[in-house]
């Protein structure tokens, strides 16, 4: 009884809001055209809660997300002049990524972490105009799952997070992409 009232006097945790911007790619292919992807820069917000067991902790996280990417292909592959449609694919969802993580330096108010671990999305809406050029239409997957990896510091009650996120699965059946963003975010602790 004295161990786990000793263990756990060692647990804290601290909840909060983000924010911040994510720089994604789309990785659209097709076997009949050429597909050219660019990044583009979205944005997410929402709110963290960081158990912590002495140097180590779990960070479950909700997240609203924009994700675009640019995209331009040849709309008439068998035409030689071409005819170049380019246009940006932006995606709405739910993120929710649950990460393990280590404090790596902790001196008082500042500490610096690293994190990594799986994320569902559940994808909210699409526009995707560009993609209607393209036959068959493409239809988005609405459940996935992927990964979250990066580093993290605390300055006091704010926390800054620069992380990269991957899907395991395909985006789209039609087109075959997988997401890819770099996110940078700004939290802040409220307790």
């Amino acid at each position: 009884m004295l161990m786990s009232t000793s263990a756990f006097s060692q647990v804290s945790s601290n909840f909060g809001s983000k924010l911040g911007i994510n720089y994604s790619r789309l990785s659209f292919s097709s076997a009949d055209t050429e597909i050219s992807n660019q990044y583009a820069v979205g944005y997410q917000a929402g709110a963290f809660w960081r158990v912590n067991f002495k140097r180590f902790y779990v960070q479950p996280e909700a997240l609203f997300s924009e994700r675009r990417s640019k995209i331009s292909f040849d709309a008439d592959p068998s035409n030689q002049a071409g005819s170049p449609v380019s246009g940006r694919v932006k995606l709405h969802s739910l993120d929710f990524p649950l990460l393990f993580g280590a404090k790596l330096i902790e001196i008082k108010r500042i500490n610096l972490r690293i994190a990594a671990g799986p994320m569902y999305t559940r994808q909210l809406n699409d526009q995707a105009a560009v993609l209607d050029n393209l036959s068959p239409d493409p239809q988005f997957e609405r459940n996935q799952f992927g990964y979250q990896a990066g580093l993290g510091m605390d300055l006091g009650k704010f926390t800054f997070d620069a992380r990269y996120e991957g899907g395991f699965e395909k985006i789209t059946s039609e087109l075959g992409g997988r997401p890819g963003s770099f996110t940078f975010s700004v939290g802040f602790k409220v307790q």
